[in-house]
């Protein structure tokens, strides 16, 4: 195949495959059920139907689409001497020419997804099927549609928003800010530095002696709610504060 599609032209199915070039495999999960492995009495499960994306080859381009018109029902054997981890897979068969659900026995490790060039596997559900047990629990299903490892959900890389690329343009961002506000910080930090150094070199002998004497009176006034300063008279006999302000006021003062 050269393009596609071309009037007149008959195509392979590998050619119409190619369609889907962008998108990577998993479920669609329209309904929020898509394939939901649950039990169905005794060592019988049931799978609800759905629609799924699956690459026909490990290094396939593109993809075939599987979707189930009904609920399947799959049985699996008793374990003997051991927990077994088996596991509920849509797989597709390259040499059957086929896409089914299939129940697979597995073994006393974590099964991994078949994937090379005959088959290729999402795996939706895993059972820790116990020895000896008659019958499959709910509690021993462990739902695994959302774990990219083993299904996840297909997305059209396409139109994908690159978020790493997203998340590190943000880090970077997020560690310069935090740079510049912890520089900002150390030269506020220095300046009141500096600035309390000058305060303290002024507030020295007979400054700080007066202004000490200042706070306590203004404290006494507080406490005791008396207020007062200290007055003078001038040549004209006019009242002046101690700054030589004018005074005109309509309550006592204590004259010191």
């Amino acid at each position: 195949m050269t393009a596609y599609p071309l009037d007149n032209t008959e195509y392979l199915a590998e050619d119409l495959r190619m369609f889907h070039a962008g998108r990577t495999p998993g479920l669609f999960n329209i309904t929020g059920e898509d394939f939901k492995v649950k039990i169905a009495g005794g060592m019988n499960i049931s799978v609800s139907n759905g629609l799924a994306f699956l690459k026909t080859s490990s290094d396939g381009i593109g993809g075939i689409i599987y979707s189930p018109k009904d609920e399947t029902t799959l049985t699996a054997s008793v374990a003997t001497n051991y927990t077994r981890y088996d596991y509920v897979a849509i797989r597709y068969d390259k040499i059957s020419n086929s896409c089914v659900l299939v129940y697979q026995e597995g073994t006393q490790s974590m099964p991994t997804p078949i994937r090379n060039l005959e088959q290729y596997e999402l795996i939706i559900a895993i059972i820790a099927l116990k020895a000896s047990a008659g019958e499959i629990t709910q509690e021993m299903i462990q739902d695994v549609r959302l774990d990219e490892n083993y299904c996840g959900l297909t997305v059209d890389t396409l139109t994908r928003v690159p978020t790493q690329e997203l998340y590190d343009q943000f880090q970077s961002f997020y560690e310069r800010i935090q740079k510049e506000n912890e520089d900002t910080q150390y030269a506020n930090s220095e300046k009141f530095r500096k600035w309390f150094e000058s305060l303290e070199e002024t507030l020295q002998g007979e400054v700080a002696t007066a202004l000490a004497g200042r706070i306590l009176n203004l404290e006494n006034m507080l406490l005791d709610n008396h207020i007062y300063t200290e007055l003078q008279v001038d040549v004209d006999n006019t009242l002046t504060d101690e700054e030589g302000t004018n005074i005109f006021a309509d309550w006592k003062y204590q004259v010191q």
